[in-house]
């Protein structure tokens, strides 16, 4: 029997919901990327009650997303 191990690995991450200054809970998130991972914090961030939300990787903090932008549209089309 043979077994394919795939070429991409997903990476561990955490999301954390941030209050004020304050981190109120987080969410593990796994993904080949940093930015995959960043995408699915912010589809996080907007089905939860939190405003803003912190990627982290290991001791680095990635992103900090604000829900105003990850609601945010792409305007530049408007005239």
């Amino acid at each position: 029997m043979t077994h394919y191990v795939s070429e991409v690995r997903e990476r561990y991450y955490r999301a954390y919901f941030i209050k004020g200054e304050h981190i109120v809970g987080y969410e593990n998130v796994f993904s080949r990327d940093d930015d995959a991972a960043i995408e699915k914090a912010r589809e996080i961030l907007k089905a939860s009650k939190f405003t803003t939300i912190e990627v982290w990787r290991g001791n680095d903090c990635l992103a900090s997303v604000a829900k105003h932008d990850a609601l945010s549209i792409d305007r530049t089309d408007v005239r």
